[in-house]
């Protein structure tokens, strides 16, 4: 048998199979898709079943489904990060795995219960609690990865990782777009909830034993003065603030591309609501086939040629969608009447159309490139025995980012901003990172290079 030891002592590399397939690996990468798929899913049922009147919570309108549940996710990561990263650096990681997928598949019980009886309080406290839940597991998974993998492995790591997790993404959010608006629809999506629930806990039982990073540490739990330690050890950790803050502005603009693709797609394009979900699907498929690519492209452990590389190929989709969205006339008709809009066989078979999904898809896939490598490193250069509390600083900072770009784009669009315009602010700000790159390279060519 040919293998040798990973990251951690005890844990095993075994050559003879593809990193996905390998124990170390696999049961992290398949047990955090399956907690991404719940957590979708089970918001998108509620926000499709509400408007539709298949389900009700006596205190929400079905006009403010939508946004009262998108924000109520997010809500416990704010509230729990701080502790969670805590608990992850003092226990062991694997035990913890175990716990918190457990308590995933007990929220996708208590789900199933509450679509089957159609109690909406049921239904909103398990989304505020996967919230939670979610605030503790990202910490420990992000852990964990170095620990599993070799530092020339984390690239291609977190690339299969990202791709599970946008594919699921993708998946949950069609079948519960699906299911939603009709009692027996929900009633297959309870069962579905809870049998991805289990699975991902027997999943997290496969994972390899994680000893505790620092289990000395004193857990505290008035997230106040923990906040500022957090922001102290990112400071202290060399050349992680820099990859950490790249990942929360890829967030930042994945959150206004999703506000701004609508408006784009109506208003300027003429065409319906069907376009828009075909370019998201065709754009989550984009991004995982970039976080792949990117894992076969490193040949180093830094990525910096592929993540410079996507950040150039982004600037060159930005800029060429400005242009041909500039060059068309607004669509008054389209926003007056749905029905007047272009349908999706018509905006395909057009050469503009085709090259705006073609543009989209090809943005998301750059952008995974640079993105991947940039989660990578973060990782690498934590602090190792404060390392659960650094990604969990990191989590804070991709949520507030997310928000941050969500209401700067309805804010600039709702200010009677041209939308088009994003894309040239876009490319302006990835030039600028760009060229900051390139003088990081040069100016430290003993350092890690890049950023």
């Amino acid at each position: 048998m040919s293998s040798d030891t990973a990251a951690t002592p005890g844990v095993r590399a075994d050559s003879r199979l593809p990193l996905l397939l390998q124990r170390r690996f696999g049961p992290l990468t398949a047990s955090f898709a399956m907690g991404a798929f719940t957590d979708n899913m089970l918001k998108q049922v509620l926000i499709i079943g509400i408007p539709y009147g298949v389900l009700t919570i006596p205190f929400l309108t079905r006009e403010a489904a939508g946004p009262v549940l998108g924000a109520c996710y997010p809500l416990g990561i704010f509230l729990f990060s701080p502790l969670a990263g805590q608990i992850a650096d003092r226990f062991s990681k694997s035990h913890l795995l175990r716990a918190i997928k457990l308590a995933e598949a007990a929220l996708m019980m208590l789900a199933a219960i509450g679509f089957v009886l159609k109690s909406g309080a049921i239904l909103f406290f398990a989304l505020v609690a996967m919230g939670a839940q979610t605030a503790f597991f990202n910490p420990v998974r992000h852990a964990c990865m170095p620990q599993l993998l070799k530092p020339d492995e984390l690239v291609k790591g977190n690339g299969y990782a990202n791709a599970g997790l946008f594919l699921s993404i993708l998946t949950a959010i069609a079948l519960g777009s699906w299911m939603g608006d009709t009692d027996e629809g929900v009633r297959t999506a309870a069962i579905i909830l809870a049998l991805v629930g289990v699975g991902g806990w027997l999943m997290a039982r496969l994972v390899p034993a994680l000893p505790a990073s620092d289990p000395a540490i004193r857990i505290r739990y008035n997230p106040l003065p923990q906040l500022a330690t957090m922001a102290r050890l990112v400071a202290e950790a060399p050349g992680v603030v820099r990859p950490m803050f790249g990942c929360a502005l890829f967030w930042m603009q994945g959150a206004a591309v999703t506000v701004l693709l609508p408006y784009l797609i109506r208003d300027v394009a003429g065409a319906d609501s069907a376009v828009v979900a075909v370019i998201m699907a065709l754009s989550a498929v984009g991004m995982a086939l970039g976080s792949v690519a990117a894992g076969a492209f490193v040949k180093s452990r830094s990525g910096f040629g592929v993540a410079a590389g996507g950040l150039a190929a982004g600037v060159g989709f930005a800029v060429s969608l400005y242009f041909l969205n500039a060059g068309l006339a607004p669509s008054a008709a389209c926003v007056a009447d749905a029905t007047a809009c272009t349908k999706l066989p018509e905006f395909l078979s057009s050469s503009t159309g085709l090259y705006i999904v073609l543009a989209a898809v090809g943005s998301s896939t750059a952008h995974a490139l640079f993105y991947t490598p940039m989660i990578a490193a973060t990782q690498r250069r934590a602090t190792e025995n404060r390392r659960a509390q650094i990604m969990s600083a990191a989590n804070l900072l991709n949520s507030g980012f997310a928000i941050i770009g969500a209401y700067s784009m309805h804010a600039f669009t709702r200010e009677g901003a041209e939308a088009e315009t994003y894309f040239l602010v876009t490319a302006a700000a990835q030039v600028a990172l760009i060229a900051y790159m390139a003088w990081r390279k040069r100016a430290t060519p003993e350092a890690e290079p890049g950023f």
